[in-house]
């Protein structure tokens, strides 16, 4: 692809790509991908690997494009916006998740950022799918300073979403999980205003992400090893119950349990930490719907294997 160029400079020129056109790219994106890193509590981090078919992860989501930026025949932006199914009050509904936002460092601070979500909307208008979401949102990580949507211009396609839940993220020993022993844990939930951004229900209650989604957390160069707990319709002592099988059925196997609890749920974070898992980072899910039941939900589920 060719930039358009101007005054002798070239100019940031983007384009709109179904998976299936994605794999010329691939050796642009893991370089990309490489200079990426992401907050996890006590001033830990992780960085991200999305293999070697960088599309496999968001195409297991639904319907996955890729918002791609260029700088004459250099990569330096990449969005994906996935046409996934959400769910509300137990009704299936549509949404557009808008995830893995990355800018290359010598483009930072030149609101290429922002003009990838300018750029979002601008193809959504043209496609139906956007007119059919109950909602758009996107996912960020929480450091000690926030997220860049709360250092972003008030006048800024960012603006215009708000915050719709906060989620503690967990990567736990399995061996710690499996001794928990008193599962009371109570809470009154009316499901009909639960908004589950993860309603997969045909997959098992484990997800592997080996090789489409891989976590290197400070600098190590192996990957964490991780199974994805899929419980999203469980709670209170259903929930605490199978976290604790779960435990027990890895816990030959070297890797954390990955999952992740709306902070509202304050009674089951307790339990936990009472018993020593407490998580390891903090995520924000960021909305934008005229849907007064999403806006309104009381509980959000969210799988960590869609994140």
């Amino acid at each position: 692809m060719q930039a358009d160029t101007k005054g002798g400079q070239t100019m940031i020129t983007f384009s709109l790509l179904p998976s299936n056109k994605l794999v010329v790219y691939q050796q642009s994106l893991e370089d990309l991908e490489k200079e990426f890193s992401y907050p996890l509590s006590g001033g830990r981090s992780f960085k991200i690997s999305h293999g070697s078919d960088y599309k496999a992860f968001f195409d297991q989501m639904g319907e996955a494009q890729f918002i791609l930026a260029h700088d004459g025949n250099d990569l330096v932006a990449v969005m994906t916006a996935t046409y996934k199914d959400i769910m509300i009050g137990g009704e299936v509904r549509k949404a557009l998740y808008l995830a893995d936002l990355k800018v290359r460092s010598s483009h930072r601070g030149k609101i290429l950022g922002l003009r990838m979500y300018w750029r979002s909307f601008l193809y959504g208008l043209m496609r139906k799918e956007f007119w059919r979401s109950d909602l758009i949102y996107f996912v960020t990580m929480q450091g000690e300073r926030g997220d860049f949507a709360s250092h972003s211009p008030k006048f800024s396609p960012v603006s215009l979403f708000s915050s719709l839940a906060e989620f503690s993220i967990f990567f736990a020993d399995p061996l710690r999980v499996a001794s928990i022993t008193e599962l009371s844990v109570a809470e009154r939930v009316d499901k009909s205003s639960v908004l589950g951004l993860s309603p997969v229900t045909a997959m098992a209650l484990t997800v592997d992400l080996k090789g489409k989604k891989d976590l290197l957390v400070d600098g190590e160069i192996l990957p964490m090893r991780l199974t994805h707990l899929n419980s999203l319709d469980l709670w209170g002592q259903d929930y605490l119950k199978l976290l604790v099988d779960t435990g027990r059925k890895i816990s030959s196997s070297h890797a954390q349990l990955c999952f992740a609890v709306d902070k509202r749920r304050g009674d089951l974070l307790k339990h936990l930490a009472i018993n020593g898992i407490k998580p390891s980072g903090s995520a924000l899910i960021h909305g934008l719907s005229l849907n007064r039941s999403i806006r309104n939900s009381t509980f959000c589920t969210v799988g960590t294997f869609q994140i």
